[in-house]
């Protein structure tokens, strides 16, 4: 199996369906989440989004970048996942920006390509509570 180009991207199109199982194939084995196509994961989410609204819920996202794409840039999945919450006219709050500033000030954010280390949880957290802050978020 290849490692899925963000940990988003991997909770919308494997593991939403699970919680949404309409965008899950026929046939899937129970308890194995399927990987599905970019437009019916792209939809599962716009689903998740709208059913947090109409039960009251404000929502924000948190774009979590890789290593590689802290190095490097958006995959093109990442800009799919930004425009598709865009769209949605959902807050978004990315990581990108602060894991970069801790990897150049000799910090190590990431244990690996997308798990973060302590370092990197703290500023995890701290973008949490921004994202909450954000009108219409929390």
């Amino acid at each position: 199996m290849v490692n899925p180009p963000l940990a988003l991207w991997e909770a919308v199109t494997r593991y939403l369906p699970r919680y949404l199982p309409f965008v899950a194939p026929s046939g899937t084995p129970e308890g194995v989440a399927p990987q599905v196509s970019p437009d019916a994961a792209l939809e599962a989410l716009n689903h998740l989004i709208e059913a947090l609204r109409e039960a009251g819920a404000e929502v924000c996202a948190i774009h979590h970048f890789e290593k590689q794409e802290v190095a490097e840039g958006m995959t093109p999945q990442g800009m799919l996942l930004r425009e598709a919450l865009a769209r949605q006219r959902v807050p978004v709050v990315e990581d990108a920006d602060d894991l970069r500033a801790s990897r150049q000030a000799g910090r190590e954010p990431f244990r690996e390509g997308i798990h973060l280390t302590a370092e990197g949880q703290a500023i995890l957290a701290s973008l949490i509570e921004e994202c909450l802050r954000r009108p219409g978020a929390g």
